[in-house]
């Protein structure tokens, strides 16, 4: 037998509240973790270790490289003469490529579209304050 779609929806919607309530805990361990990280980084400065541990783990100190673009097109002229497309992510605003589209009712060259069904799922129950 089918489940009703009222039923279906009221699941959905206690899903989606559920995995909200997740991703605030996520949230707050996350920067709880930060704290931490950047107080065991401090004490181990201080007593110049590149490696400790406790009970349970141990840390080791590495320093990594984060590359970023300062000049957008300087980067992008260099990447299209050099033929260096790795250093590109295939991936395209979908803000501007949305307006780009609507505007002129074409694709730009290299890319294309396609279309994805979406609910919008909207609380009925007024939440007290």
């Amino acid at each position: 037998m089918a489940e009703k779609i009222g039923l279906l929806i009221d699941k959905l919607w206690k899903k989606r509240e559920a995995k909200k309530k997740l991703a605030d805990e996520v949230t707050i361990l996350n920067k709880e973790m930060e704290e931490i990280v950047h107080k065991v980084l401090d004490l181990m400065e201080a007593q110049v270790l590149e490696k400790a541990a406790g009970t349970l783990a141990t840390v080791t100190v590495r320093v990594e490289s984060h590359f970023q673009v300062e000049d957008k097109e300087k980067f992008a002229a260099w990447c299209v003469k050099n033929k260096r497309y790795e250093f590109l992510q295939a991936r395209i605003s979908q803000g501007a490529a949305r307006e780009d589209y609507k505007a002129t009712n074409k694709l730009n060259p290299g890319t294309n579209v396609w279309t994805k069904l979406a609910l919008n799922v909207r609380t009925k129950i007024q939440k007290e304050d």
